[in-house]
C-alpha cells in the first residue's frame, strides 16, 4: 500500500516542479530603472544574455540556452550577487530541461543560499528542491525542504504529499499523520474521496505510534470511503477491545458482524449463539447457528458435537418461547417497566415477525426502561433499519451517548447503512 502511494507522490511532485520551473524561467525580471537604486537590477548585457537563454528554453532548445549562460560567464565575469542569483535560477530550469535534476537541485540550493529571494520565491524553491530530492531518491533532503515549505505556509498539496512520501521512506510517522490529516480533510471538504493509499498509510502510522484511538478513527474513514470485509473485521475486533467498551454490548457487535458479512469464524458463531441464549433470545441463537451450518462453517471438526448440542438447545428453547409468547406478552403489557415487553419485541423480530417486533420495542421504550434504555434504543435502531425505516434508525444511532462503546458502535452502524 505504501509503495503505491510513494510512486504516485514521486510522479506528481516532479510534474509540478517541471511546470513551476518552466513558468518561472519564462518570466525573467525586467531591469529596474536607475531612479530606484534600492531595487535589485540586471545590467543590460546580463539581461540580454539571460533573456536569450530564456527564449531558447521557451523554444525547446536547452542546449542553446546553456550556451547563452556560458556566454554570460565568459563575457560578464563580474556579475553582482543579484545577477548570479537570477542566473542560477535560469540555469536550474535549463538543467531540468536537460534531465539533470542533480545539477538543477545544486543550482537551486545555491540560489536559495544567496538570501535574495522574495518570500514567494523561497516557497517556490523549497517546493522545487523537495521535488528534486524525491526524484533523486534523497528522502532526508525531500523531508527537509518540504517541511520548510509547509511550515512557511505553503499550500501546494503536491509538496505536502512529497513530505509524506519522504517521511514514510524514513519511518517517521508523526509528520505522516499530521500531513495526511490535512490532505484527507481537504479532500473531504471538497467532496472528494481521499486516496485509499493515504488512509491506509495513516492507519499504519497510527498503529506504529501505538495510537489506538487514531488507528480506530483511520479505520472508520476507510470504512466510510472504501468499505471491505477486512476493514469491517478489523474495526469491530478493535471496538471490542477498546478502553471503555462494555462487555454487555458484545452481542451487539456480533450482530453488526453478521450484518456486514464477517461473522464467519466458528468460535464467533458459537459465542453469538451462547450470548443470545443468555439474553433470553434463543430464536436469534437458532438463526445464527442454522446459518453457520448451512454455510458449512459449523458441523465439522472437533467442535461439531458442541455446535450440534447448542443448536438443539436453542431450538428447544425457541419452541417453548413461541408456545408461550402470547401469554408472556399479556403479562409484559401489564408491567410498568418496559423491559420484558422490549425483550419480547426482539424475540418476535428473530422469529420472522419484524414489523410486530419493532412496534413492541417502540411501545416498551415509550413506557420506559429502568435499566440501560440507551442499549434498547441502539437495538431498536437495528430493528428499524431491518424493516426499512432508515431515517428513524439513523436518528437513533446519531443520538447515542459517548459511553460504554455505544457511540462507537452506532457510528459503525451508520457506516454500514450508508
Amino acid at each position: 500500500m505504501v509503495r503505491a502511494m510513494i510512486r504516485s507522490v514521486r510522479a506528481h511532485a516532479m510534474m509540478a516542479v517541471l511546470a513551476a520551473m518552466a513558468l518561472w524561467a519564462f518570466a525573467l525580471p525586467v531591469p529596474a530603472f536607475a531612479q530606484h537604486p534600492s531595487v535589485p537590477t540586471l545590467r543590460p548585457p546580463v539581461a540580454a544574455l539571460l533573456q536569450s537563454a530564456q527564449a531558447q528554453l521557451a523554444a525547446g532548445k536547452p542546449q542553446e540556452a546553456m550556451a547563452a549562460l556560458r556566454d554570460l560567464e565568459r563575457k560578464v565575469p563580474d556579475t553582482s550577487a543579484y545577477e548570479r542569483y537570477i542566473a542560477l535560477r535560469v540555469r536550474a530550469a535549463v538543467m531540468v530541461a536537460l534531465g539533470d535534476e542533480a545539477a538543477a537541485a545544486a543550482d537551486t540550493e545555491a540560489a536559495l543560499a544567496a538570501q535574495l529571494a522574495t518570500p514567494e520565491d523561497r516557497l517556490a524553491m523549497w517546493a522545487q528542491l523537495s521535488a528534486f530530492a524525491t526524484k533523486l531518491n534523497r528522502p532526508e533532503a525531500a523531508l527537509q525542504w518540504a517541511t520548510a515549505y509547509v511550515q512557511a505556509g505553503g499550500q501546494d498539496d503536491a509538496v505536502r504529499a512529497a513530505l509524506v512520501r519522504a517521511a514514510l521512506a524514513l519511518g517517521q510517522c508523526k509528520p505522516v499523520v499530521e500531513q495526511l490529516a490535512v490532505l484527507v480533510a481537504k479532500a473531504e471538504r471538497q467532496g472528494h474521496k481521499p486516496p485509499e493509499a493515504q488512509l491506509r498509510a495513516a492507519a499504519a502510522c497510527q498503529a506504529k505510534l501505538s495510537d489506538d484511538d487514531g488507528y480506530y478513527r483511520a479505520l472508520e474513514r476507510l470504512l466510510q470511503h472504501y468499505p471491505s470485509k477486512a476493514y469491517w473485521a478489523d474495526a469491530i475486533a478493535r471496538l471490542q477491545r477498546r478502553t471503555g467498551f462494555h462487555d454487555r454490548l458484545l452481542l451487539d457487535t456480533f450482530r453488526l458482524m453478521r450484518h456486514v458479512g464477517v461473522l464467519q469464524d466458528p468460535d464467533d458463531l458459537m459465542s453469538t449463539a451462547q450470548l443470545a441464549v443468555e439474553a433470553s433470545l434463543p430464536g436469534e441463537a437458532k438463526a445464527v447457528l442454522q446459518a453457520g451450518f448451512e454455510a458449512g462453517i459449523l458441523g465439522k471438526g472437533p467442535g461439531a458435537s458442541a455446535q450440534q448440542a447448542l443448536l438443539a438447545r436453542a431450538q428447544k428453547l425457541a419452541q417453548a418461547d413461541a408456545a408461550q409468547f402470547e401469554e408472556a406478552l399479556a403479562q409484559a403489557q401489564r408491567q410498568s417497566d418496559g423491559r420484558q415487553l422490549f425483550l419480547l419485541g426482539q424475540a418476535a423480530v428473530f422469529e420472522g415477525q419484524q414489523e410486530r417486533g419493532v412496534r413492541l420495542m417502540e411501545t416498551a421504550l415509550e413506557r420506559g426502561l429502568a435499566r440501560q434504555p440507551d442499549d434498547a434504543r441502539l437495538r431498536l435502531a437495528v430493528g428499524l433499519a431491518a424493516v426499512g425505516r432508515r431515517a428513524d434508525a439513523l436518528r437513533l444511532f446519531s443520538a447515542m451517548p459517548e459511553r460504554d462503546g455505544l457511540a462507537d458502535l452506532a457510528r459503525l452502524w451508520l457506516l454500514a447503512l450508508r
